[in-house]
């Protein structure tokens, strides 16, 4: 189709964030995943059950669980698979 694709790339941290970069310019394009936010003191988690976590986009108030160990994108470049410490995998859609 001549449409050239951008070539990106994905980077996971300790604190549970999934970035996308251009990899030509060298910037940050997104967030792909929330950050960890650490919890006030005397607060466990802000959905009340003892999980640890805090409501939509807040990523975890556990570092250890948070903690990215493993990425893997789809062959069409669609999908992210992102795997973490608390054994947990979350799949994004990336377009």
């Amino acid at each position: 189709d001549g449409e050239r694709r951008r070539a990106v790339a994905f980077s996971a941290s300790k604190d549970g964030s999934v970035l996308l970069w251009d990899v030509d310019d060298c910037k940050k394009i997104a967030a792909v995943a929330p950050r960890w936010k650490p919890q006030p003191k005397g607060r466990q988690d802000d959905q009340g059950d003892g999980s640890g976590k805090v409501g939509r986009g807040g990523g975890t108030g556990d570092r250890k669980g948070s903690e990215v160990l493993s990425l893997a994108a789809s062959d069409d470049g669609r999908y992210l698979a992102v795997g973490s410490r608390d054994a947990s995998i979350r799949v994004y859609d990336v377009r």
